[in-house]
């Protein structure tokens, strides 16, 4: 009789814990009806170009490493990805809709996502979800992303000061600088100002030409071409767009061009000192898993690149 019982025993609780694990799959995740639900995760990318693309990559292999799968036989994600192509009103536009898409977590490349992001659910007044990760933002700070404990992310910023350390190790006689900037991004805003600093403790001047769009980048680039020493693009998206362009105009006089992003280095960059985006998405994608396995981030915590790097080109611009 005993023996009985204990064998009873055994299959209720062996029955009784499927029965509970039964009810989450691995990322805690309630099942519905009977079936898995899938974990939903939004990528919203400022613009297309190769640092932010790099971000992408690296976010998603992250995610693919940690288990949340997107193709195959066990699929348990569901990732949408959309580029705001540098527009406020469509990076608006896609934060409303993966509001109504209900998403799980919203993962933010660049600053205009990520207030187009913070702003659409402060709308909709949402209390629960999407969490929003953020990345390769500059200053999370003077963007208001530290303001509430569902943002977190990780910036890309390494100070001005040391980016002009490094141009001035790579071409010493170097003196004026050309910048070329959007002055509507937040983010560039904020660089420009700490540019401006970094320039006057080293006393080395700074000519700035204002670009709104890609296409304004040549006319930019060729109003200060002949009056710098060199150029420095740092995490402007728009400039960092048409990279290329900016290169081909320096050509024209031999004059080097610098960057922030390292990616750009196959694409006439002359040096560059900066995360290595690749790795700043896998940064990424740690905060991605924590906030959908329900971790508490301190409000206003920022997470910054985990390496940095410098390039430079044996030869003289040509």
């Amino acid at each position: 009789m005993n023996r009985i019982l204990r064998y009873v025993a055994f299959f209720l609780i062996l029955f009784g814990g499927y029965y509970i694990f039964s009810c989450f799959n691995f990322y805690g995740i309630k099942e519905e009806g009977g079936h898995n639900k899938k974990v939903k995760i939004g990528i919203i990318q400022a613009i297309e170009h190769p640092a932010l693309n790099r971000n992408r990559e690296g976010l998603i292999a992250g995610l693919t490493q940690k288990g949340y799968l997107t193709q195959g036989d066990n699929v348990n994600t569901v990732i949408h990805w959309e580029s705001a192509q540098a527009n406020p009103s469509l990076a608006a536009q896609i934060a409303q809709k993966f509001m109504g898409q209900q998403m799980d977590v919203v993962v933010t490349l660049g600053t205009l996502p990520s207030q187009a992001m913070l702003q659409t659910r402060h709308t909709q007044n949402q209390t629960k979800k999407p969490f929003i990760v953020y990345s390769s933002v500059t200053d999370p700070k003077q963007a208001q992303l530290l303001e509430e404990s569902y943002v977190v992310g990780v910036s890309n910023y390494v100070p001005s000061l040391q980016q002009f350390e490094f141009i001035k190790k790579i071409c010493p006689s170097v003196q004026t600088i050309g910048i070329i900037y959007n002055p509507g991004d937040p983010n560039s805003q904020s660089l420009v100002r700490d540019m401006n600093d970094g320039a006057k403790k080293l006393k080395l001047k700074l000519i700035l030409a204002q670009a709104h769009n890609t296409s304004g980048v040549v006319t930019a680039a060729r109003s200060i071409l002949e009056k710098v020493d060199c150029f420095f693009i740092n995490n402007d998206n728009t400039a960092l767009s048409a990279f290329q362009t900016i290169v081909a105009v320096a050509r024209e006089v031999k004059k080097p061009v610098f960057t922030s992003d390292v990616e750009l280095m196959n694409e006439g960059a002359f040096g560059s000192l900066g995360p290595d985006q690749y790795e700043l998405g896998q940064q990424t994608s740690d905060l991605v898993d924590r906030a959908l396995k329900g971790d508490v981030f301190e409000k206003g915590k920022v997470f910054y690149p985990s390496k940095v790097e410098s390039h430079t080109h044996s030869k003289e611009p040509h």
